[in-house]
């Protein structure tokens, strides 16, 4: 006989969950920062810096979206002025002497990381530095520094909004210098 729900037989999902949210038992959290278990400065740069891509992005077109009236291609070809490779490599060189020593040393890692191609509409220099940035911001956002992470953010975005409202583009005149 099938007993309803609450009456002290539990379904085959309750059964296959530790806390009846779903998660099985023995699995770990969606988020494997969640716990606390994994550092992540131990984590590939590269890996970092594909987190750290999507956050910045997100950063970017939010604030964005707050300050700009207009079209959605509006937004987006602003949003590629500084999320484009150039911009991101002019403010990771903005921005480093203000960096820690941990920071720093996420950025390097991620600069010396060999990523397999990079792109034909990027220099290797700045397609690295970029990848250093990215990287940053990945650590910050994984180790869940949301203070650190917003000021960082912040700044690289005034940086390159900078020079993007100078030059009307990502014009980097000490770009080979790095």
């Amino acid at each position: 006989m099938n007993m309803p729900h609450g009456h002290g037989v539990a379904s085959r999902h309750e059964q296959k969950t530790a806390t009846g949210d779903g998660t099985p038992k023995g699995a770990g959290s969606a988020d494997p920062m969640a716990s606390g278990g994994t550092d992540p400065a131990s984590l590939h740069p590269l890996v970092l810096a594909y987190v750290g891509d999507a956050a910045y992005e997100l950063f970017v077109r939010s604030r964005l979206a707050r300050g700009i009236v207009g079209s959605v291609n509006r937004l987006h070809v602003e949003a590629t002025r500084y999320s484009r490779c150039e911009s991101q490599a002019y403010a990771i060189r903005q921005i480093f002497g203000e960096l820690g020593d941990k920071e720093k040393d996420i950025v390097r890692r991620a600069r010396n990381a060999k990523p397999g191609y990079i792109p034909k509409h990027a220099g290797a220099v700045d397609y690295h530095n970029a990848t250093g940035l990215e990287a940053l911001v990945g650590y910050l956002y994984l180790k869940k520094d949301t203070a650190r992470l917003d000021e960082v953010l912040a700044i690289a975005f005034e940086r390159v909004g900078e020079q993007v409202r100078e030059h009307g583009s990502w014009v980097d005149e000490d770009r080979d210098k790095t």
